[in-house]
């Protein structure tokens, strides 16, 4: 389905393009403020990274949809977590 979508080719490479710039980031405020919350926002941030990898190869519309639920919800939640990562690593 990949290859039949042009929608869903700029969306899946959009996930990457985001998943890999919060994982960046993550890992920059890993190495300027060193904690172990910054490990939550890079694993959202890679699980993220290798579902979009996976949605390129679903064939059904069920799995698109299922492999796009999941990576929005693992962008929100590591661009999220990333903020609160960096709020409480801050104050320490």
């Amino acid at each position: 389905m990949y290859w039949q979508s042009a929608l869903l080719r700029q969306a899946c490479f959009s996930a990457l393009l985001i998943s890999l710039a919060l994982a960046a980031l993550a890992v920059l405020g890993l190495i300027v403020r060193p904690h172990w919350l910054w490990a939550v926002p890079i694993g959202c941030a890679v699980l993220s990274l290798l579902l979009a990898l996976r949605l390129r190869l679903a064939t059904t519309r069920g799995t698109v949809a299922a492999l796009s639920a999941a990576v929005l919800v693992l962008v929100v939640a590591a661009g999220c977590l990333a903020g609160l990562a960096a709020h409480l690593t801050q104050r320490s």
